[in-house]
This record gives structure tokens, sequence and C-alpha cells, in this order.
């Protein structure tokens, strides 16, 4: 027996063909900005006048200064409360939540007037 060579089509399927502008759309929208906005953040490009993208020495320099200004560690800070808060807030609000559901006999009332009040907003 001879050995069998499969050939196999390509065929792009409809759907691939609907979602391709998708997809592109969000790769120059993401990752090409992504990618310039680390290309700046690296550059002498600190002014939007001033068209200067050589690198500076050593090249984590931008990053350097920017660690040691004290507005920026403020606004670590102050993200870094945010995000705590906002998870502990969630994590209470769903835990109460889930109580109030499993105990639907008791709750009953709270949810009927509820889902009243924001259908009549």
């Amino acid at each position: 027996m001879g050995t069998m060579i499969l050939k196999r089509k390509f065929r792009v399927s409809p759907a691939a063909i609907a979602l391709m502008p998708s997809f592109i759309i969000v790769f120059i929208f993401v990752y090409v900005f992504i990618a310039y906005t680390i290309r700046i953040s690296l550059s002498k490009n600190w002014m939007p006048a001033k068209q200067d993208f050589t690198m500076p020495q050593p090249w984590y320099s931008n990053y350097r200064s920017l660690i040691n200004a004290g507005r920026f560690q403020a606004d670590i800070l102050n993200t870094i409360i945010f995000t705590v808060l906002f998870l502990m807030i969630s994590i209470i609000a769903g835990l109460l939540l889930a109580i109030a559901v499993s105990n639907m006999n008791r709750s009953r009332k709270f949810f009927r007037n509820l889902i009243q009040f924001l259908v009549c907003l």
C-alpha cells in the first residue's frame, strides 16, 4: 500500500468572516494602543507638543521619577484603599443577599416591595 496524502481544503467559516471585523477593531484599539502607550512611557515624550521618542538613559528613569513623586504615592494608596473597601462592601452585600434569598419565606415581602419600587421608577 502506498502512503496516502490527505489534502484538507482550508475553508473559512461564515462565523469567522463575521467576527473578523470585531477582532481587528479589538486588536487595534486594545493591543496597538497598549504598545503605543508603553513606547511613550519609555520615551522622553512627556509633553504633547514635544515629539521626542528617544529613550532616556537608563530606560527606566521615567518610572523611577514617577515612583518617587509624592502625588503618585498618594494615588497608589488611594487606589489600594478604595479597592479594599469596594471588595469588602461587595462581599458583605453579596453575603447578605444570599442569606436573604436562602430565607425566602421571611424576606418575600421585602423583595416584593423592592421589585415594585424598582418597577415604579
